[in-house]
């Protein structure tokens, strides 16, 4: 059974947020298999982050992942940085917020 694909409309947005939320945890980056990430984050983003280096393809073990580059990581790092400076209530909705982000 294939997972459900997040839809996002213009109304609704995918966020900085729901991406650092499907690539972050505790310590750092993981890779994300590519149902679970297209069910938190769509189509689209992926879409566009492996246009643009942000993101590869890897297999292990027959299941297939997006995997962050380092310019991914950094641009990842970077946006999620400039989003909550503009929209600082969206914190509440971050599941893994590093200390530095806690002003």
């Amino acid at each position: 059974m294939k997972p459900k694909i997040k839809k996002f409309t213009k109304d609704n947005p995918c966020t900085m947020v729901d991406i650092w939320n499907c690539f972050r945890i505790k310590n750092g980056f993981r890779n994300v298999q590519i149902g679970e990430a297209q069910s938190l984050i769509g189509i689209n983003v992926p879409n566009y982050m492996l246009r643009m280096n942000r993101l590869v393809i890897f297999e292990i073990r027959r299941e297939e992942y997006y995997v962050l580059t380092h310019d991914g990581a950094e641009w990842l790092e970077r946006k999620f940085t400039r989003y909550l400076q503009s929209y600082p209530e969206s914190k509440n909705l971050v599941k893994y917020l590093p200390s530095k982000y806690r002003y």
